[in-house]
């Protein structure tokens, strides 16, 4: 059996490093890999996130995302792990879901009020002005000041005069003893 241009297409995506997968874009500065023990990682640093900051989120939206129509976007979205949490409790409002390494579940595994894109969000977020009223990030370790620069003038750019921002981020401090 031959492998056909789409199966092609897809081993061009990735490249394999001692037996991990990994993207295959020289020119973005994501390191991890994408594989299925990269996603039972981010699944367990979810959980841990969720333990550590008593939640999901600390931005005060509990309330609007319970009465629904909310538009909320997750920045780095790993395996989806947290769109699928708040889809679920939060059915009446959308979630959705942005990587640029694609680990994503099924659509035929999700809620119907969540989605997701394959998207470098350093060319831009893929959605008119003003259209967002929660965009979350977690553990986006990889950018460097400029990169957060540029897309933090796109997420101001995305989202509603109204809406909220939310970073959560883990800081190594490092001492000598």
């Amino acid at each position: 059996m031959y492998p056909n241009e789409e199966s092609l297409n897809c081993l061009d995506q990735f490249r394999f490093i001692d037996g991990r997968r990994y993207h295959n874009e020289d020119n973005a500065n994501y390191y991890f890999p994408n594989d299925k023990q990269e996603s039972d990682r981010l699944r367990t640093q979810h959980f841990w996130g969720y333990e550590v900051w008593k939640g999901n989120f600390s931005s005060p939206i509990k309330q609007k995302l319970e009465k629904g129509n909310m538009t909320v976007l997750d920045i780095g979205c790993g395996d989806g792990t947290w769109i699928l949490d708040c889809s679920t409790t939060y059915p009446n409002s959308t979630f959705v879901g942005v990587d640029f390494s694609p680990m994503f579940p099924s659509p035929s595994s999700c809620p119907p009020n969540a989605g997701f894109l394959q998207h470098n969000v350093l060319e831009g977020l893929p959605f008119p002005e003003n259209t967002l009223d929660f965009v979350f990030m977690r553990f986006m370790s990889t950018f460097t000041q400029r990169d957060w620069e540029l897309l933090m003038s796109e997420v101001i750019r995305v989202l509603k005069y109204d809406g909220w921002v939310e970073v959560m981020n883990v800081v190594p401090e490092s001492t000598n003893i």
